[in-house]
């Protein structure tokens, strides 16, 4: 069922303008409800495929468990965000009953046709079933020998349906929050063509905290499509550490917050969006000089490379650090450090305005 019906009160409101669409003071949504023996047999299939993944699952130095590592650790993590989002929501309009709304930062045309933490608990739990579904068939497929042919359909199935739920043309399974996520993903490769909006950075912020999650699922995809599912990946080769595409993948997610910051310094004329900006620019060097350790001759490496990738790590990592501390989470753990910074708790002003 579709989930994207509209309350009766918010159907009569539905044309009302801009401004009603982000009071979410109503219940915005009637959520179909699941029946509970559904939710039974949903709930026992995931119960019994976390026995057989537990059961199955190898040593986790084996070929196997690199493969399930390999393939199924970056769905799991973002499996594991979308559940926290759900919590998040239902904290937020629940247990604390804020107002307003958290969606109403994401600036929607009409926040009341998105999911709410009903919505997201619901997908997350039938996503959840799909995932342990597809671990446990490849587990007991590939561990015990039955049939490789079988166990690598499974992390190729998983990856082709996630691509295919999220955007299959069709007004089914939260159809306006999909093309909006969609939407984002698209602005996110084109940074500099239209101003940075809230969703836009939000969405490039969470991308760089699952830079490494980005590069497993580049390998991954580097082996379905090189037909070496069920092929070792690490060392060399196509798919292996020394490939150029890695350290690609990890730089990624920094480079779009960095053309966002330069497009909000042009946009602002804020100079801390600048500063901003060399928060992503410092990880360059030090994903740069990660991927030359594949590359160079050892003793260099020892010698010359490592020691300087340890100093540009320090270097991102404390730069990363003051910024999110001082300017992000507008604390004071550095405030007496700037004897020029007024008494307001930080630099004020909205996200936009501080070049988040």
């Amino acid at each position: 069922m579709n989930g994207n019906v509209l309350s009766p009160a918010a159907a009569r409101d539905g044309h009302e303008g801009k401004d009603h669409d982000r009071d979410f003071t109503h219940v915005y949504r009637t959520t179909p409800v699941t029946p509970r023996p559904y939710k039974l047999v949903v709930g026992a299939w995931i119960y019994a495929c976390a026995v057989a993944i537990y059961t199955h699952y190898p040593d986790e130095h084996g070929r196997i468990a690199s493969l399930a590592h390999l393939y199924y650790q970056a769905p799991f993590i973002a499996l594991l965000a979308m559940w926290l989002w759900g919590l998040n929501l239902w904290a937020w309009c629940v247990l604390m009953r804020l107002n307003p709304h958290p969606l109403v930062v994401f600036e929607l045309d009409d926040a009341r046709i998105h999911m709410g933490h009903r919505e997201v608990f619901k997908c997350a739990f039938h996503l959840t079933a799909v995932f342990v579904g597809s671990l446990a068939l490849f587990l007991v497929y590939a561990a015990t020998g039955v049939d490789d042919d079988l166990a690598k359909v499974m992390p190729v199935g998983l990856y082709v349906g996630a691509l295919g739920a999220l955007f299959v043309p069709l007004e089914i399974w939260y159809a306006p929050s999909r093309r909006f996520l969609a939407k984002t993903l698209r602005r996110l490769f084109a940074p500099h063509r239209q101003p940075v909006g809230f969703a836009d950075f939000f969405l490039a912020d969470v991308a760089c905290s699952m830079a490494k999650s980005f590069s497993d699922v580049e390998r991954a995809v580097c082996s379905m499509l090189a037909g070496k599912v069920m092929a070792a990946v690490d060392g060399a080769g196509t798919c292996g550490s020394t490939s150029w595409k890695i350290p690609v993948a990890l730089a990624v997610p920094s480079a779009i917050r960095l053309f966002q910051c330069l497009r909000q310094r042009r946009d602002t004329g804020d100079e801390t969006c600048a500063y901003n900006a060399l928060k992503y620019l410092s990880a360059m060097p030090v994903i740069g000089l990660s991927a030359a350790k594949y590359h160079v001759d050892h003793a260099l490496w020892l010698r010359v490379l490592r020691p300087a990738w340890i100093v540009c790590a320090v270097v991102n990592t404390a730069y990363s650090y003051y910024w999110d501390v001082r300017h992000d989470w507008d604390l004071n753990v550095f405030k007496s450090w700037g004897a020029a910074e007024t008494n307001t708790g930080g630099s004020g002003g909205g996200w936009a305005e501080r070049g988040r």
